[in-house]
């Protein structure tokens, strides 16, 4: 508090409602904030699923254009996603040294967004005009023009003077490579509510239970779930828990591998928490470079063994050989052996389950959260 007044904090972002990971980042921790005493609005533009739900986590919602003209109410405002070049000057302009970029994507640095070369090979390389403005040309030139890549070197270069959070080290790094300053730069994680005590019910039956949850679409790899499901040869349930444009697709593919009776296909689901109550082990075979994965604190929290492909930030909060396994990309038939090992040594899970809930507790708590973010209003001279 400062003169007896809680922060008040805005959020900018894409939709009222849930449709990401993004989304679902800000509905938590507004809940938190709010819990506390601060004071947590919205600004958004088209609405999504549940945006009842959603709304309630703040004290008021409103499109952008109407809080523009109350710069002055708040004490922090987070933009969650860059937007347009001339929006961004707008809100650099009303907001001031107040404006807080979160990174949580890679659409900041790259043309493309997904942080992908046209052959859909993951990029490690700094964003450079000509050479991203080709990689993006190659995929659909009718869409790159010579003004779309001006406005877009331009917007990055002014969010480089913004302060800048960051969930991930992973996605720091990705920043700092990209010419973001590191002084300017702060990693505050995510935090998870603890989810009840411990579990022992680990393969009941003999019988497996695998979890996928996530967006339906290639880079979370839910093909790549299935491909190591076809190949188990063991006793076993599989769950793919989530929507996307992919979900037509995925419920063939399990059609003709022979799995329509072993894998479950429940659409989007809030809350999920009977799936992760009644899962054995979660995957996470990703393609693209997860900024974070916020499925596996929720895996953490639940206490359930994880198996994840070393991409982006997993590293965050997937400790191999602690909570669960960590393969390298594309390592389908390691984690087809690691599953049917897990199917005969239930006591195994246990151990990952004990340290995922200890490491959900210790590392991301509640409080490490809500104390971050108050330095981050301190090193920003709000005084908090």
């Amino acid at each position: 508090m400062k003169n007896g007044k809680f922060p008040r904090i805005l959020n900018i972002g894409d939709y009222i409602g849930f449709a990401g990971g993004i989304e679902r980042y800000i509905w938590q921790s507004s809940q938190l904030l709010r819990e506390l005493g601060w004071e947590v609005d919205y600004a958004g533009g088209f609405y999504s699923r549940d945006a009842e739900l959603f709304s309630a986590a703040f004290n008021r919602v409103t499109a952008l254009s109407g809080v523009l003209e109350r710069a002055d109410d708040y004490d922090m405002v987070f933009l969650h996603k860059p937007g347009d070049l001339k929006q961004l000057l707008r809100l650099r302009e009303k907001f001031g040294r107040k404006l807080v970029f979160i990174a949580h994507d890679h659409d900041s640095y790259c043309p493309r967004r997904h942080y992908y070369t046209p052959l859909r090979v993951n990029c490690s390389r700094r964003y450079t005009f000509c050479r991203c403005g080709i990689c993006g040309a190659a995929v659909n030139p009718r869409s790159w023009h010579i003004e779309r890549m001006l406005h877009f070197s331009a917007r990055l270069e002014l969010l480089k003077t913004l302060r800048t959070v960051t969930l991930s080290r992973f996605m720091r790094d990705n920043l700092l490579r990209n010419g973001f300053s590191g002084e300017r730069i702060s990693i505050i994680p995510p935090f998870i509510r603890p989810k009840g005590g411990e579990r022992r019910d680990f393969v009941p039956g003999g019988v497996l239970r695998l979890l996928f949850i996530g967006q339906l679409i290639r880079g979370k790899g839910a093909d790549i779930f299935l491909d190591i499901a076809s190949k188990l040869a063991i006793p076993f349930r599989g769950c793919i828990v989530g929507d996307g444009k992919d979900r037509v697709k995925l419920e063939r593919m399990a059609r003709r591998a022979g799995l329509a009776d072993k894998i479950e296909f429940p659409g989007w689901v809030s809350p999920p928490d009977r799936f992760w109550h009644s899962a054995d082990a979660v995957l996470f075979p990703f393609r693209w470079q997860e900024p974070f994965g916020l499925g596996g604190l929720e895996a953490l929290a639940n206490g359930v063994p994880q198996i994840g492909f070393d991409r982006g930030g997993c590293k965050e909060w997937l400790t191999d050989g602690v909570t669960g396994v960590l393969l390298p990309a594309g390592g389908v038939d390691l984690a087809v052996k690691v599953l049917r090992e897990w199917s005969s040594k239930p006591e195994r899970l246990l151990e990952y389950s004990r340290n995922s809930i200890d490491i959900a507790a210790e590392r991301f708590s509640p409080r490490s959260y809500v104390e971050r973010m108050g330095k981050l209003l301190e090193d920003a001279g709000c005084g908090f």
